[in-house]
């Protein structure tokens, strides 16, 4: 295996060594690059919003089995499926409006927008102090 990087540098990797990259898209990439690596690239537009927000939740209940936070987040972690349901309402409507009326100086993508409001509201449910 060899690593070849932009400024013409290679690097021998050993066979026990595997990496993984996560690229936003794959404009440098050759077609031989892309089929010898096995890169599968996903655009955010086909892939949406929605598992993200499936999998946060998971996360979530898995967070509250900890026994270390189990008697702060158990409670919350009972009501997660009515949450779910009003937090992916309110992303509908969120994305929507911001899409619809709002100019953004920097452009973002949908997936982007719900996980920054996840971290958000994640960091409220565990930390109530804040």
């Amino acid at each position: 295996k060899m690593l070849c990087l932009a400024n013409g540098q290679r690097i021998k990797m050993p066979p026990t060594l595997s990496m993984m990259f996560e690229v936003q898209d794959l404009k440098q990439a050759s077609p031989a690059t892309v089929s010898r690596c096995g890169m599968v690239y996903i655009e955010p537009v086909h892939l949406g919003w929605e598992p993200i927000v499936e999998t946060w939740a998971l996360n979530f209940k898995k967070l509250a089995e900890d026994p270390e936070r189990k008697d702060k987040l158990s409670e919350i972690a009972k009501h997660i499926d009515p949450i779910m349901k009003h937090l992916k309402k309110f992303m509908v409507d969120a994305l929507k409006m911001i899409r619809e009326e709002c100019k953004e100086v920097v452009p973002s993508v949908n997936i982007n927008l719900v996980q920054s409001c996840l971290n958000i509201f994640n960091a409220l449910i565990t930390n109530p102090a804040v």
